[in-house]
């Protein structure tokens, strides 16, 4: 029987142990440290040591207390016998034994205390051949937490101890997972959560059960209740078995086929206000739109609770559309660092504060926006520089910058002025680099969805250079791709000596780049 012997440890015995009793002091022990949920699984035979009397001289009355309580009960009546077998109990409990002596010249004694916790244990031995076992159980929680038992074919003595497997799930919630066997015949499955934490899985505690849907993966809803005093929010036991009858038993059966495997569950409340919702803050309200230019930090004010007792989960989703996606698995620390992001976004977290009630809260919304931000440093020079771009548009509006020389890192930024331009309508630019342009490429993007990401479907022009003084380069703006997108938008005109072109630029890459503003009309 694969019983855990961890539960050893849990063996107490008051006043004097087997070794150090004192002369006149008979010990209570025990056969068996921890007693089995499931009747008749793991005996147990209390017995006296250090017995310095006439043991035919006296009776023997054992008596039983819930663990600590003191509020002792006689089991049964007084006998000759002095030890005493226990075939089951339902919690932890403490023994001990009156000794009764019919010489009167001796006086009565009360040993010491035993006590025997309760454990889990394996269901009787079952058989899981021919198919009958949980070869796929999946469940999904909160937290990121999952349980994923795939392809597990046949356990020893069908049963496995998965409880490595935690799970956290709410209170009062409704979750959908999956199972299946490899049996083809009729097979039938039933999940019990030992809610109340005393070892047994009761009737109350069957959430789930039904018939196997061959060996397809199952759907099935567990509905886990509200908490109680009988519904114990924080860590319990599992269990999912799976036999050719159509019920069932936590504790198994002789000569039933089947098999069993146990989980850990969490549960948890949800958040109800108490303690107050944290803040999420940033000290970068906005990001730049190339990753990794501007890094941001995440982190919660307003926290009264014991930071050290909790989780947590940071997560995102795009600004006002309240699709999270997490960010990471939960950790210990209550910080996010983050390289950058593609477009405005809203960040939360998940806290899961395990003492004194699990609870799961979670914090406000903190949302960060997006901006246009420089290249990558560039390193231009008497040839690899915008000296001069000119670009007329329409309604007088005119892109006139001359003789500029090498901007700072190689970047401008936008000037006052916007350019007017219509879409579907070719017009003509002068561009130079003050040298020899050979080698050198012009490309030129509008951000026409506004995300503040120049991406390659938004390059309305791309050539090659040559020579001190290139020709006239046409600029169009396809009705296309503005797709009715009119109005406001940034321009970037970027000089490289690669081809395509990357609008971040290239850390300490050759070239210069320089943005504008348009208006696109119809």
């Amino acid at each position: 029987m694969n019983l855990d012997m961890s539960l050893c440890s849990t063996q107490r015995i008051r006043q004097d142990t087997i070794t150090t009793a004192q002369p006149g002091i008979t010990v209570a022990v025990s056969s068996q440290p921890a007693m089995c949920s499931c009747q008749g699984q793991i005996p147990s035979t209390l017995s006296l040591n250090n017995v310095q009397f006439d043991p035919t001289t006296a009776m023997y009355q054992w008596q039983s207390s819930t663990a600590g309580q003191n509020n002792w009960i006689n089991i049964g009546t007084p006998s000759k016998t002095s030890s005493l077998i226990l075939n089951a109990q339902n919690y932890p409990t403490d023994y001990r034994c009156q000794i009764l002596f019919q010489n009167s010249v001796s006086a009565n004694l009360i040993s010491t205390i035993i006590t025997i916790k309760n454990a889990y244990c394996p269901p009787i031995p079952t058989n899981c051949a021919s198919g009958n076992n949980i070869n796929n159980f999946i469940l999904s929680g909160e937290f990121t937490s999952q349980i994923n038992d795939a392809n597990t074919n046949f356990a020893s003595n069908a049963y496995n101890d998965e409880t490595k497997q935690t799970i956290i799930l709410y209170a009062s919630q409704t979750y959908q997972g999956q199972i299946s066997t490899q049996s083809i015949n009729n097979m039938y499955y039933a999940i019990w959560i030992d809610l109340n934490n005393n070892y047994i899985f009761e009737d109350s505690e069957k959430l789930a059960g039904g018939k196997l849907d061959g060996s397809t993966l199952t759907n099935f809803n567990l509905i886990i209740p509200s908490a109680s005093a009988s519904v114990i929010l924080g860590t319990h036991r599992m269990r999912v078995t799976v036999v050719p009858e159509n019920t069932p038993a936590a504790c198994g059966g002789t000569g039933v086929n089947g098999e069993t495997h146990d989980y850990t569950v969490n549960l948890v409340a949800k958040w109800t206000g108490i303690p107050t919702q944290p803040t999420a803050i940033t000290q970068q309200p906005s990001t730049c739109s190339c990753r990794n230019q501007i890094p941001f930090t995440l982190s919660l004010s307003n926290t009264n609770f014991d930071t050290t007792n909790a989780m947590y989960l940071w997560q995102s989703s795009p600004t006002g559309i309240n699709t999270w996606s997490n960010l990471g698995a939960p950790v210990s620390s209550s910080t996010y660092q983050a390289a950058g992001q593609d477009s405005p976004s809203d960040y939360q977290c998940l806290i899961l504060i395990q003492n004194p009630t699990p609870t799961i809260i979670t914090s406000m919304i903190v949302t960060i926006s997006n901006s246009y931000c420089p290249t990558f440093a560039m390193n231009c020079n008497q040839n690899a520089k915008i000296d001069n771009f000119i670009l007329p548009g329409d309604f007088g509006s005119v892109i006139n910058d001359q003789a500029t020389g090498c901007s700072t890192n190689g970047y401008k930024s936008p000037i006052s002025t916007t350019l007017m331009l219509t879409v579907d309508k070719n017009y003509m630019a002068q561009v130079s680099t003050g040298g020899d342009s050979t080698g050198m490429f012009i490309t030129i993007w509008i951000d026409l969805n506004n995300n503040f990401v120049f991406e390659n479907s938004e390059i309305i022009s791309s050539t090659s250079l040559s020579g001190v003084s290139p020709g006239p380069i046409t600029v169009n703006v396809p009705s296309s791709m503005v797709m009715g997108q009119f109005g406001q938008h940034r321009m970037r005109v970027m000089l490289t000596t690669s081809n395509p072109a990357i609008s971040c630029g290239q850390l300490n890459g050759i070239g210069e780049t320089q943005d504008y503003n348009v208006q696109i009309v119809n």
